[in-house]
């Protein structure tokens, strides 16, 4: 096992087994020979000084998705072998853990971690003789957020753990190993500095010490899970644009027991979430539409069915996308819906939109005009005479669903 320190360096570099350099791949590595670039323990101290407990998290947080290429040779290398069972139950703890630990702003609070790194720790020591090396770095960020220890020695650890990392995949080359450490001093010095860190690419460069790593990594992910949401988490955090924070405490909230049962158990929770989520989304996208600013009971929006539209055909259109508006949101206060309340509520979406289309293409460029003179303003079911593709969004989104509905 690599010898670790106290703060997360390794003692003894020689023991590190990375992965082969492929020949001329790291020479479009441009990072400026800046020696002020370092992680010193006083430049990591200063970031640290009037960093909140909040900064801190969101430190360890980002750096625990830095870490992902760590986890790459071990699964690699049960891959290769073929040993499926195996490579199973460790990615299932691991990505367990790590999305646990990352998708939840309140982790610590939210999410049992502790029980959670225990199986970890157990299933990842049986494949790996570098298990400080390559997870210490998950360890620190669930040891801070769970208050084991002090966030800013957990921080300062996880920042040098990384940096011994990168380092050692950039093989024996000084300079190659000087780029790392430059690399990954830019984007945890802007992680201190942001008023949102996750609003920023992970690398404030691109770091090809990290990138075909993950992206071999991911693949065999992709290729056990059966779903791409694994993929999507992590580029998301790539670009600076992560997934729905809801979304990811959903995925981190799935039972132990199904973790346990193994991959494609998991890819059917994710992909069950990943529907109802679509369906929350265009129905709070459809409401947006819909909202009329009147203080009258008249259109959608009020606390009943329009009762001043003139038209038949409208009001009856209307009357059903409203009705089936407040149905849907009624129903997805249940975990599980019954599918046939939920097919009842996708026919009235699909003859309300019907009918409003005839009626729009009856009255042509009127339509809207016609709208706001009984009532009802453009932003609201004008709006939708303009945009139906907001309640087709919405249809098809329940037609997603329905599947994984009993």
């Amino acid at each position: 096992m690599v010898d670790m320190r106290d703060d997360g360096e390794i003692a003894d570099m020689s023991e590190v087994c990375h992965v082969p350099r492929i020949s001329g791949f790291f020479k479009a590595v441009k990072v400026e020979n800046d020696s002020n670039l370092n992680l010193s323990k006083e430049t990591i101290e200063a970031w640290q000084l009037n960093a909140s407990e909040s900064v801190l998290r969101d430190v360890l947080r980002r750096n625990a998705v830095r870490s992902v290429p760590a986890a790459t040779s071990i699964a690699t290398r049960l891959a290769d072998k073929k040993n499926v069972q195996r490579l199973r139950a460790f990615l299932c703890a691991y990505l367990n853990l790590l999305v646990s630990a990352v998708g939840a702003p309140e982790a610590h609070a939210l999410v049992p971690l502790k029980p959670r790194r225990d199986e970890f720790d157990r299933v990842a020591k049986e494949e790996s003789g570098e298990f400080d090396f390559r997870f210490g770095v998950l360890r620190e960020t669930v040891s801070g957020l769970t208050g084991e220890r002090e966030l800013n020695s957990c921080s300062r650890a996880s920042i040098n753990r990384l940096n011994s990392y990168f380092r050692g995949a950039a093989g024996a080359d000084g300079e190659l190993r000087g780029d790392a450490t430059r690399l990954l001093h830019r984007a945890v010095k802007d992680d201190f500095s942001a008023e949102d860190p996750f609003v920023l690419k992970l690398w404030s460069e691109e770091n090809p010490f990290a990138s075909w790593r993950a992206n071999r990594l991911m693949t065999i992910i992709t290729h056990e899970f059966g779903t791409d949401w694994f993929r999507e988490w992590y580029s998301g955090f790539l670009v600076g644009r992560p997934l729905d924070w809801d979304q990811q405490l959903r995925v981190a909230q799935i039972d132990d027991a199904v973790w346990n049962i193994g991959p494609r158990a998991v890819a059917d929770a994710i992909e069950r979430i990943r529907a109802r989520f679509q369906v929350e989304k265009a129905l709070a996208d459809l409401g947006r539409s819909l909202t009329v600013q009147t203080s009258a009971r008249h259109g959608i929006g009020g606390n009943n069915p329009p009762e001043s539209i003139e038209d038949e055909r409208l009001s009856g259109a209307i009357t059903l996308i409203w009705e089936a508006t407040e149905e849907l949101s009624t129903a997805l206060e249940e975990e599980r819906p019954a599918r046939e309340r939920i097919e009842a509520i996708l026919g009235k979406f699909k003859s309300g939109l019907a009918g409003f289309l005839k009626w729009c293409a009856g009255k042509g460029d009127l339509a809207v005009d016609t709208l706001i003179k009984w009532g009802i303003p453009a932003t609201g079911a004008g709006y939708a005479a303009k945009y139906p593709e907001k309640i087709e969004a919405l249809i098809k989104a329940i037609e997603d669903w329905l599947p994984f509905l009993s």
